[in-house]
């Protein structure tokens, strides 16, 4: 019976491993396509969350109060998807 539990152990640790694999190889599906970020400013409140979030790839113009995307290509895609969903005017869109 313990041998039983630990294959299945070991299967459920494999299937979790496949996931995480195809969920990464998902992720690199954008940076492939070449998908860019880009903000619609003419939305944008200027709360400066993505920037904080995301300082390598958005920059908040205080004058302008604005944020604006310093890296089109963008970089770390879990930061974005991070910014897109605190963005309170959804305004932090993939340019395709």
């Amino acid at each position: 019976m313990r041998i039983f539990e630990l294959s299945s152990e070991i299967n459920r640790i494999n299937n979790s491993l496949d996931v995480r694999r195809i969920i990464r190889q998902i992720k690199n599906i954008g940076e492939i396509m070449g998908r860019k970020v880009a903000i619609n400013n003419e939305e944008c409140i200027g709360c400066g969350s993505c920037a904080d979030m995301c300082p390598d790839i958005f920059e908040m113009n205080h004058e302008l109060e604005k944020s604006f995307v310093i890296k089109a290509e963008g970089g770390d895609e879990d930061c974005i998807l991070d910014a897109m969903g605190e963005c309170p005017m959804s305004c932090i869109i993939w340019d395709d």
